[in-house]
């Protein structure tokens, strides 16, 4: 049996003579009573506090402290203001409500550049939306307002021919950079502030790599000779500068479900067989090479088995395949075979006709069982068998 527990609210009703002390506004700042002695806190807050007050006609008085950055306006429902308006001091005979007003002061950031080399900065746009804060794209835009307290956000980005080369002292607080583009997050803006971004020329003995058009599948370049600098190139635009005249030997290397074809480089020479995956460049000025992976294809064939009188289709569905479209499939009416990239999706749909019955399918669509719709990974070649009777 549980026991059962009382329990008792009470309840009391509150002072005739209080005042309320509150903040409004979009600015930081807070508040603390100086006098009297008996009521003054030692410790500034931002909270909102009900003073109940005893004795009627009790003046009390009440300071505003502002936090950096951020701007004091005013009180309201004071009888009187001192101190540049940062003290009020309130008779509390009855109900008072006394308001610090704070508000958040919009600063300019400023974005330079500098070095022989050019290049442009933007913002986020992500962080503009809704905020206030103004657009940066410079080149054309070097200035915007950001209200107090937030953090600037910007990318750098070098111009052909330059590289990217430092942020000024102090200017961001987090960055990340390549030798063509980096990010800066800047301190909350809480002052008018100057970005710099340095931009630097490249050397005249440059390789500049990527992936080339055409390309299905994934990989990377890397150096094989000289050591330094180190080439690891993934995508986008990679450069290696050289001091002096250089011959370089580079190897294209596929990622899973990719192949380096023999004629997969431009702009180099290839080695011969069974070394054609890299190829030597001499670098006498700025070289372009770019290196072409091409997807791995595994073939699909699809079967339709009928038994007595029965007839069905075997079509695909809403495929994620190349080459895209519907009816890659459509056996026995027409293509019963497909070419279908590594790491493609199929969707393969059996349709009985007429009166026919979809019994089940066979190969690598068995662990559908009678499933009308089975979902294919094309992780290697595939055989297909579905069977209709009546």
């Amino acid at each position: 049996m549980s026991q059962v527990t009382n329990a008792t609210a009470n309840f009391r009703e509150l002072l005739p003579n209080r005042v309320k002390i509150s903040k409004d506004g979009q600015g930081l700042g807070s508040m603390r009573i100086i006098s009297p002695t008996a009521l003054s806190e030692s410790t500034f807050s931002a909270s909102t506090r009900l003073i109940e007050l005893p004795n009627a006609t009790t003046t009390i008085k009440i300071r505003a402290k502002v936090d950096t950055g951020y701007t004091f306006s005013n009180w309201t429902g004071c009888d009187s203001t001192t101190n540049n308006n940062l003290d009020c001091e309130v008779t509390v005979a009855g109900v008072k409500n006394v308001i610090a007003h704070f508000t958040r002061p919009n600063y300019s950031l400023t974005v330079g550049r500098a070095g022989a080399g050019s290049g442009t900065v933007t913002n986020y746009s992500s962080n503009t939306s809704g905020t206030g804060i103004g657009v940066i794209n410079c080149g054309s835009s070097c200035q915007a307002n950001y209200p107090a307290g937030e953090v600037a956000k910007l990318q750098a980005h070098a111009a052909y021919g330059s590289a990217f080369n430092g942020w000024g002292t102090n200017n961001c607080a987090i960055s990340t950079s390549t030798l063509l583009n980096s990010s800066c997050e800047t301190s909350p803006v809480l002052t008018n502030r100057i970005i710099t971004a340095k931009f630097r020329l490249l050397s005249a003995r440059r390789l500049e790599l990527g992936r080339a058009t055409g390309s299905t599948g994934t990989g990377y370049i890397s150096n094989v000779s000289p050591a330094t600098p180190v080439i690891n190139c993934h995508g986008g635009t990679c450069i290696a500068e050289y001091s002096s005249n250089t011959t370089v030997t580079l190897k294209a290397i596929p990622t899973n479900g990719s192949i380096f074809p023999a004629n997969g480089w431009t702009g180099c020479t290839p080695l011969a067989a069974p070394n054609q995956d890299q190829c030597t460049v001499f670098v006498n000025g700025v070289k372009q090479v770019t290196a072409k992976f091409m997807a791995t294809q595994y073939q699909l064939n699809v079967t339709v088995n009928t038994s007595g009188s029965g007839i069905g289709v075997v079509q695909d569905y809403d495929t994620n395949t190349s080459p895209s479209g519907l009816s890659i499939i459509n056996c026995p009416t027409s293509v019963c075979n497909a070419t279908l990239n590594s790491g493609s999706s199929i969707q393969l749909v059996a349709q009985p006709q007429g009166s026919s019955q979809f019994t089940g399918w066979t190969g690598a669509c068995a662990n559908f069982n009678t499933d009308t719709n089975c979902y294919l990974l094309m992780d290697s070649s595939k055989n297909v068998g579905a069977n209709f009777h009546q």
